[in-house]
């Protein structure tokens, strides 16, 4: 489907950011080789379920698994240093999956439920190598939290209580430069961390 096709480039990203040189200036990629584009996808897949929606049952129990796959991808280190926008695209793409899983927790949660563990583990990585400078990821990450939190699946968090309450996996570290925009995620990073303790 097409859906299965638009998760290829996720399933080799982590080496494809590690080892593709930055494109000389003035010079595009391929669309198969951009995680920009890749960012667009979930949404895409979104809007065809809801004009085909025939097509949902026998489409969602093989696309999960992909996405879930496409969470648990690492960017290694030196590729967050060496091409740290990239990584960062690509961890946008994260993002928008994981709010795409989101979306299909209520509907589809008995396909999910055996990622109920896995899932919470996956969004805990994300804040955790999310770039300080990225805050409207963070941001997206926060808001896909609180979705989980509201259904069953909640329960994948409470052992990783501890480490939403380090202040800087919430809301990030960095220089004084990034403050403010650290800032302005506190109040949903802290409604978020409340939302979870309430359940423990």
């Amino acid at each position: 489907t097409a859906a299965a096709e638009g998760s290829a480039p996720a399933a080799a990203a982590a080496s494809v950011v590690a080892a593709s040189p930055r494109p000389p200036s003035g010079v595009l990629i391929r669309s198969t080789e951009s995680f920009k584009v890749l960012t667009e996808c979930p949404l895409i897949v979104m809007l065809l379920f809801q004009l085909y929606p025939r097509y949902i049952q026998t489409t969602i129990p093989a696309l999960i698994p992909l996405m879930v796959q496409a969470l648990a991808l690492r960017t290694p280190q030196r590729a967050l240093l060496k091409h740290r926008t990239a990584a960062t695209d690509f961890m946008a793409a994260q993002v928008k999956t994981l709010s795409f899983l989101t979306y299909l927790l209520r509907a589809f949660a008995d396909f999910m439920r055996s990622y109920q563990e896995s899932i919470p583990k996956c969004v805990i990585q994300l804040l955790l190598t999310c770039p300080p400078e990225a805050a409207a990821i963070r941001k997206d990450i926060l808001v896909a939290t609180r979705h989980i939190l509201a259904t069953d699946f909640r329960v994948g968090f409470f052992s990783q209580v501890d480490v939403l309450l380090d202040e800087n996996v919430l809301v990030g570290a960095g220089p004084t430069s990034l403050r403010t925009s650290h800032e302005a995620l506190r109040p949903l990073a802290c409604s978020t961390l409340a939302d979870l303790v309430h359940h423990v």
